[in-house]
């Protein structure tokens, strides 16, 4: 089978892979003069020929984003282990909370994240828990047609963390 494949940015690239796995035959059509869709570097037309070239796209690629870390594997075998600088989750928000991952397995090392969090009641942890166990339970699966308020307000979480008004939260 012949197939042609509009957009050579993450999704069109990552079904050529998996059409031509399958056997077909793929052809890429991309408009652009670089590959990558958004999710590519660009060349800054400056005054000084010094400037660096921006990188266009997501900056932070996330453990859990394996279907993207096993095209990369696909594409680039040893890609995903030697590519990238890991470094354990942190979040910093202004309003003063602050998790921490430790080096630690999955999943004591977001158990000891959230334990050791500054700026959340014991409380707003518990209620976290629960909402990580409730995930747990369904296969991290969502409910179709519900929105993130709906399920965060179904497992009973804090109204500040269901609005985002972060500056509600305990200090």
């Amino acid at each position: 089978m012949n197939v042609g494949i509009i957009g050579a940015g993450w999704a069109g690239l990552s079904a050529a892979v998996e059409l031509t796995q399958a056997g077909c035959q793929v052809t890429v059509y991309e408009s652009g003069r670089v590959l990558g869709g958004r999710a590519r570097r660009m060349a800054v037309a400056q005054e000084s020929n010094s400037a660096p070239p921006l990188d266009n796209g997501q900056h932070l690629l996330a453990g859990a984003y394996s279907e993207t870390l096993r095209l990369m594997e696909t594409v680039d075998p040893g890609s995903s282990r030697t590519g990238f600088l890991r470094l354990p989750l942190a979040l910093d928000y202004p309003e003063g909370v602050r998790i921490r991952a430790p080096r630690l397995p999955a999943p004591l090392h977001l158990a000891a994240a959230l334990l050791l969090a500054r700026g959340l009641s014991h409380t707003d942890k518990l209620s976290a828990l629960r909402f990580m166990q409730a995930l747990k339970k369904t296969s991290f699966e969502p409910e179709p047609d519900i929105s993130v308020a709906e399920a965060l307000s179904g497992q009973l979480q804090p109204s500040a963390v269901i609005s985002g008004n972060r500056s509600a939260w305990p200090r």
